[in-house]
């Protein structure tokens, strides 16, 4: 196995072994734990109808339409809410990927 070099890594080792566990140390900004700065994009899409005929069919308490559930759902009706899913993600992604700084991204 190949033995650390730096003096953390070594302090690191040492610390893992005494206590028998994985230990990792971590640091950020200025040495600190504080994270570094990173580009956050988030977008939100239009809800998914789940399976055909079951969007709003009722309220949540706090007013959001809600849908049927469906308690044992077939194979066929997952794989479609899954491609469903997908090709909303895809679509999303493709909309906002240039202001994400993707723009020259594809998703598989």
């Amino acid at each position: 196995r190949e033995k650390s070099s730096n003096l953390l890594g070594v302090l690191q080792e040492r610390i893992s072994r005494t206590v028998r566990a994985g230990f990792t140390f971590w640091w950020g900004r200025w040495g600190t734990p504080m994270p570094f700065n990173a580009k956050c994009t988030l977008v939100l899409g239009d809800p998914i109808e789940t399976v055909p005929g079951t969007m709003g069919e009722g309220r949540a308490g706090n007013g959001a339409i809600t849908c049927r559930k469906i308690k044992d759902p077939t194979d066929a009706q997952v794989d479609e809410l899954l491609a469903r899913y997908i090709d909303a993600l895809k679509r999303l992604f493709d909309q906002y990927k240039a202001d994400a700084g993707c723009a020259d991204k594809e998703l598989e």
